[in-house]
C-alpha cells in the first residue's frame, strides 16, 4: 500500500499501478485498499477502473463516507 502510494507520488505510476493492483488482490476485502486504488487510476485517467474500485469499496464498507462521495463523483463523470 505504502509502496504503491510511494511509486505514484515518484510519478512511477506503471509500477505504482501494479504494487496497488496487488495489494487489493492480496486483501480483496480491505474497503480503504480499493478506495486508494480507485483515486489512483480514477487520477489517471482510469475512469471505469477507478468507478469498479469505489462500487467494492463501498460495497465492503457502505458507512464509509468518503466512498460514498467518491462513488458520486466517478458516477457522474463521463
Amino acid at each position: 500500500r505504502n509502496r504503491g502510494v510511494m511509486l505514484g507520488q515518484l510519478n512511477r505510476n506503471a509500477e505504482a499501478a501494479q504494487s496497488l493492483a496487488k495489494a487489493v488482490a492480496m486483501n480483496p476485502n480491505s474497503a480503504d485498499l480499493r478506495k486508494l486504488y480507485g483515486l489512483f487510476l480514477f487520477n489517471s485517467g482510469d475512469h471505469a477502473g477507478g468507478l469498479k474500485q469505489f462500487q467494492e469499496g463501498a460495497r465492503l464498507d457502505p458507512k464509509d463516507a468518503e466512498l460514498q462521495r467518491l462513488l458520486k463523483q466517478a458516477q457522474a463523470t463521463p
